[in-house]
């Protein structure tokens, strides 16, 4: 996956200077710049975001080869597929929970939180927007500032998904370490937003990214939740899991206030 992104955009991920097949691996140039993370030039989040929407706006035309390379399938028919077994073991996580604030989710919220989940999805879908290949760990210091322009780092976990994903898991990771970045954090979404627009109707690109944040934080979760349930402890990921539906719940809940 790696040497094949390297090859197809050599100017957004490190130099390889060898790989050794046999152990799965390679060596990299090493970069020069900060970590995005680190920076508080919204300009250099902009630089990243454009070359995100590059990469992906290109990928977007063959996902089945990145599938056989080995990315993970994250797309919105799969997600909703998920659904259901997912909020089964969501209830169960809620009843779990020792403390009273915040509170747990009541069974019937999470029933409301299933179904306006599954209406965002298809939200996502209907506006015609491509799926492509997604960074899985887009955020902790994983996209370089470097002279030249963003380089991007460590595609282990790389997806099939909703490209607004990644912009959006980069955006509140970003947002975290840098008041400037969250400030901007509107501004910045709307910003790749705008490579997507050819795409879609205005109409269908507002309710993209209306819904974009709700569906990321709801993603982030899943994905912990599905590594961790046929482990030895799956309650380990309960906390996450709590954490992002609430996330989720707090985001639909603004996009509704939006459209209205």
């Amino acid at each position: 996956m790696t040497a094949e992104l390297t090859r197809r955009f050599p100017q957004y991920l490190p130099k390889t200077l060898a790989t050794i097949p046999e152990w799965n691996g390679w060596l990299m140039q090493g970069v020069q710049g900060v970590p995005l993370n680190e920076s508080n030039d919204v300009r250099q989040c902009e630089q990243a975001l454009a070359a995100l929407a590059t990469m992906q706006k290109e990928l977007a035309v063959d996902t089945c080869s990145w599938s056989i390379l080995g990315a993970k399938d994250w797309t919105c028919q799969r997600i909703a597929s998920l659904l259901e077994l997912f909020f089964e073991d969501a209830q169960q996580a809620m009843l779990a929970q020792e403390v009273t604030i915040p509170k747990p989710l009541t069974c019937v919220e999470l029933e409301s939180l299933q179904d306006d989940v599954r209406s965002a999805l298809q939200e996502l879908t209907s506006a015609g927007i491509p799926e492509t290949l997604v960074h899985g760990d887009i955020g902790h210091g994983n996209v370089i500032a470097a002279p030249g322009g963003p380089v991007f780092l460590d595609w282990a976990e790389t997806y099939i998904g909703h490209p607004f994903m990644s912009a959006e898991h980069l955006l509140a990771d970003l947002a975290r370490s840098s008041p400037l970045v969250a400030d901007s954090h509107s501004a910045l979404r709307r910003f790749y937003a705008d490579y997507w627009r050819m795409h879609t109707a205005t109409a269908l690109l507002e309710k993209t990214i209306s819904v974009a944040p709700s569906i990321a934080a709801f993603l982030y979760g899943l994905v912990a939740w599905a590594a961790n349930r046929n482990r030895p402890d799956p309650t380990l990921a309960w906390p996450l899991l709590r954490s992002m539906l609430r996330r989720t719940k707090w985001e639909l809940a603004k996009a509704s206030e939006v459209a209205a």
